[in-house]
């Protein structure tokens, strides 16, 4: 399921152009899958560490079209902190019991056959970090 909205030509900028990526497919189906998980946050984390992790999680998107549409080191090196920060603040949580460890060992483990969907924040991280090893080496 996709979110994003697929409008050729549309919009002045080059991310207008960009062809669909599949990681941010795979971040629009990371965020799909983290909204019931986020919902569950105790109310008196909610608006403190669970507002962290939306906007973290919510981020993500952004800086890969950004990341895609400028290719420069520091749009590619600056998702691949964020995703440190977003894997930092998903394994505070599980340890603190403010979201579910399986949730977070769901989406952190890799994809299987009997779950393809899986590892969605590793496959994430993969790619970014294969796109920042490719950009090191220019």
């Amino acid at each position: 399921m996709s979110l994003g909205l697929d409008l050729p030509g549309h919009g002045s900028g080059r991310a207008a152009d960009l062809p669909r990526l599949k990681v941010l497919e795979l971040c629009e189906q990371l965020i799909v899958e983290a909204m019931p998980v986020l919902d569950k946050i105790p109310r008196c984390h909610r608006y403190r560490y669970g507002a962290r992790l939306e906007s973290a999680l919510f981020a993500l998107p952004e800086l890969v079209v950004q990341a895609a549409s400028s290719g420069t080191r520091t749009k590619v090196f600056a998702l691949t902190d964020h995703l440190e920060v977003t894997n930092a603040l998903l394994r505070i949580g599980a340890e603190r019991k403010l979201i579910s460890p399986r949730f977070v060992g769901h989406i952190m483990s890799a994809p299987t056959e009997s779950s393809p969907r899986g590892g969605l924040l590793r496959q994430v991280g993969a790619m970014a970090a294969a796109w920042r090893k490719s950009i090191k080496g220019q």
